[in-house]
């Protein structure tokens, strides 16, 4: 689940958790949703055990959503649910915050800071100020980073989708071939790779996994159709089964590293199907079983003179030619 559904979540919670409940008006006024919307969300409360009930509202005929007062923590002012945690999870949510770098500039950054302000006034003033700190332990680069801002709205409703095992038809921009596409798909999974956030989906017409870019996606409607999980799909195997972002392309290599960059090579785990091979002279063989040779082959090129091909020759080649077009770039100038 990401930070910006979480929130929604957070802010239905607090509606809902005030003494007298919250209607559906009241809902969609406070949180910006349409009727349905709202309702998907209630049930998506319900499916994650949130003990919500309906009642009547003693002064009037209307519905309102509640707690079970067993749920509610009661304060002279004011009812909360009844969330305890102890120092190491509040701590392991600053540090989530720290990395939220991905929504820099975008709604979802502001609502992460509503959200923690909130958390905060449930804490000790001095406690609040030193795990403020806290956020800054382990800082985050913001290169290359994409923009999400305007995909709020997207994000949202694939989070929804995803707890909720709802279809969803979607209006895609294919780098490859330049063109949009328009399928549907069964989301399954968000995933961030270096400053961009992607998808695991199932393509419903192939009933084949794909990744997708969320900045490229353009339209994204709802359907009527809902989809059982793949029981045989490990989302953290299939993750580390790709050198990238790419599923498919299958290749098997070997690479070899300088002495110099050996020990860089050494100390990363790269999670690939991986075996390194030390050599008499200090050097290292690297040998890959994965996927997404594109990925493999810009990975190599990146190490410059510090890392050779040595298998399969037609990915050797194919740096070779790379590297003669790029010489060629700088003997025409």
């Amino acid at each position: 689940m990401r930070e910006q559904n979480l929130i929604r979540i957070l802010q239905a919670v607090r509606l809902i958790s005030q003494p007298e409940g919250a209607t559906i008006g009241q809902l969609m006024d406070k949180l910006g949703k349409s009727r349905r919307s709202i309702q998907r969300l209630i049930n998506t409360l319900d499916t994650l055990g949130f003990p919500v009930y309906d009642d009547v509202a003693e002064d009037s005929r209307q519905k309102v959503w509640k707690f079970e007062e067993s749920y509610l923590v009661k304060l002279p002012n004011i009812h909360l649910p009844s969330v305890q945690l102890d120092f190491s999870q509040i701590l392991a949510l600053q540090l989530i915050r720290g990395a939220s770098t991905l929504y820099k500039g975008t709604e979802i950054e502001a609502e992460l800071d509503h959200a923690f302000s909130t958390i905060n006034t449930l804490l000790p003033p001095e406690m609040a100020r030193r795990l403020q700190r806290v956020q800054n332990l382990f800082l985050h680069s913001n290169s290359f980073r994409k923009d999400y801002s305007g995909k709020e709205e997207f994000i949202e409703k694939l989070a929804l989708a995803m707890i909720n095992q709802e279809t969803l038809r979607v209006s895609y921009n294919s780098f490859y071939g330049g063109e949009n596409k328009n399928f549907r798909i069964n989301p399954l999974h968000f995933f961030e790779y270096k400053g961009g956030l992607y998808i695991y989906v199932i393509v419903t017409r192939f009933n084949s996994l794909r990744s997708l870019a969320v900045e490229r996606i353009l339209e994204l409607n709802e359907t009527e159709e809902t989809f059982d999980y793949p029981e045989d799909f490990d989302p953290h195997k299939k993750l580390n089964q790709a050198f990238g972002v790419v599923h498919d392309d299958p290749i098997q290599a070997k690479i070899w590293f300088s002495p110099q960059q050996a020990p860089y090579v050494r100390e990363r785990r790269l999670g690939h199907g991986e075996t390194i091979t030390e050599n008499t002279d200090g050097s290292v063989t690297v040998s890959l079983d994965t996927s997404g040779r594109w990925d493999v082959k810009q990975w190599v090129l990146s190490w410059g003179p510090d890392a050779k091909v040595l298998e399969p020759q037609d990915l050797k080649e194919d740096i070779i030619s790379d590297l003669k077009r790029a010489l060629s770039n700088y003997e025409s100038q």
